[in-house]
């Protein structure tokens, strides 16, 4: 791991001195001083050892940490002890700091003032031998210090979180292991990380397992901002692939407890020019666990788990499905969708007949527990009924499908653009600037017409839970059910 080695330029003549230490794999010289006039920095302790002092300045002192095997860290903990006898412990990350560290500390005590006067027969020179008398008391202060440090092992609590708002965090990697979530607060989740002979390295591969079975990892300093760390979701390419996951995924039955953005999930129902599709999620949001979809009067519904992760699930391979609840159970073969670029994994999904009483039970239960092979979720079906009857009506092909205006496809002008998805699949959308909406063709899946939204955070087309979201000239990322979105490139 390489080390930023920025020092100040009084201290460049002194570099020489660390290059010449035979016996130390790495030397590093830092500036110590105080906040307080008068007052300077006498000795320093690191792991419980007394570092050694290499020079003083105005006000300031010079002490060299040795490391026999190993590169010293940004990281360290130091135990600092003033000319006043005053000790303090302190985490600092040096790289941070230039190594040049400023301790804050008391005031000299302003009572030794007079005890010049209390001996007016003395000479003021012979005074001078009581000075020493004051850092005379380090001993009293630093060996009982040197005892606690000795038997001291330090740890720092670490905060992750991601710039995602709705993501759930379920497990966390630090350099590739996994590390114990001690707790969580505000979607960010916490964890300790201890130091070593060494102290604490700064620059740390942060790896998170969400709730929807994605996987994101990046390089950071945990020492800045105050041992907190945001991990960007946009970071695309840098998922890890679906083969490790195995460990941290098996925790993933905990989304039960996940299902606080459950109490935020509706039912939704939508139509486009040829279809329809039911989902239960948080609109705008790539929270999701239930989307079904159906063409008019195919007499079939095809249902897809979007928040449902199991582990070595492959496209197109077998996986049984069950839905329970109230007087309701059974159990369906599923099959593994295509992989999601997002996601970074194949999701169950099952096709349904259209009078299969599992859409009575969406209508009348209040839950339904979905189970997956080892993964299983609790469904609720709090306001499902509406929803699921203007769905099952619309896919039936009766008139309460008709919504009337909902799918005129833009006339004459419209510019087309075709582009090729990560997930396999083809869509051609028909922008009309004029009319401000979008009609997209999906390879296997009816046409949806979509409408521009003046008030998102970035340009897009919606309709329901479906989004189209521009990112650039060439490049957008799309979402039928409001589940996570693949990226689509124009051809």
């Amino acid at each position: 791991m390489g080390h930023r080695q920025t020092f100040p330029a009084i201290l460049a003549f002194l570099t020489v001195i660390a290059a010449a230490q035979p016996a130390s794999a790495d030397s590093r010289i830092f500036t110590a001083r105080t906040d307080q006039a008068g007052v300077t920095i006498d000795k320093a302790l690191r792991n419980g050892e007394e570092l050694a002092i290499v020079g003083h300045g105005d006000g300031t002192t010079l002490f060299r940490i040795d490391s026999p095997s190993t590169p010293v860290g940004c990281a360290n903990r130091i135990a600092f002890v003033a000319s006043t006898g005053e000790r303090i412990d302190l985490v600092s990350d040096m790289c941070a700091l230039n190594w040049d560290v400023t301790v804050k500390v008391r005031a000299a005590d302003v009572a030794d003032a007079p005890a010049a006067p209390e001996k007016p027969a003395v000479p003021p020179v012979p005074e001078a031998p009581a000075v020493p008398a004051v850092p005379g008391s380090d001993a009293d202060v630093a060996g009982p210090a040197d005892d606690a440090a000795d038997g001291e092992t330090f740890s720092q609590v670490v905060s992750v979180s991601t710039d995602h708002p709705t993501a759930t965090i379920l497990a966390v990697r630090l350099d590739g292991q996994p590390v114990a979530i001690i707790g969580r607060k505000d979607g960010a989740v916490q964890f300790a990380v201890g130091e070593t002979e060494e102290g604490i390295a700064c620059d740390r591969d942060i790896g998170l397992t969400l709730s929807n079975g994605s996987q994101v990892s990046q390089k950071s300093n945990i020492c800045l901002n105050d041992w907190s760390v945001v991990v960007s979701m946009e970071a695309e390419g840098e998922a890890i692939p679906g083969a490790t996951p195995p460990p941290p995924v098996a925790t993933a039955p905990e989304p039960p407890a996940v299902a606080t953005p459950g109490e935020e999930m509706v039912w939704i129902f939508s139509t486009f020019d040829n279809g329809a599709s039911l989902g239960h999620g948080i609109p705008e949001t790539d929270a999701s666990n239930f989307g079904a979809a159906c063409a008019p009067r195919s007499g079939r519904v095809l249902v897809t788990l979007l928040d449902t992760s199991v582990p070595g699930l492959s496209p197109q391979s077998a996986i049984p499905i069950t839905f329970s609840g109230g007087g309701f159970n059974r159990t369906y073969t599923g099959v593994g969708s295509p992989v999601d670029d997002v996601v970074g994994t194949s999701l169950p999904q099952v096709e349904i007949p259209l009078g299969d009483e599992l859409w009575s039970a969406i209508i009348r239960e209040k839950s339904l527990r979905v189970t997956a092979g080892p993964s299983s979720f609790q469904l609720s079906l709090d306001g499902s009924a509406g929803p699921a009857r203007e769905f099952l009506a619309a896919c039936s092909g009766t008139p309460a499908a008709q919504p009337g205006p909902a799918a005129p496809a833009p006339g004459g002008g419209g510019i087309v653009a075709r582009y090729s998805c990560a997930s396999g699949t083809s869509i051609t959308v028909t922008f009309n600037g004029a009319q401000q909406m979008a009609t997209l063709a999906e390879t296997g899946a009816p046409p949806v017409t979509l409408h521009f939204d003046p008030n998102g955070p970035v340009p897009r087309y919606i309709a329901g839970p479906a989004r189209l979201v521009l990112r650039d000239d060439s490049l957008v990322r799309w979402s039928r059910f409001g589940g996570p979105a693949v990226t689509c490139r124009q051809r």
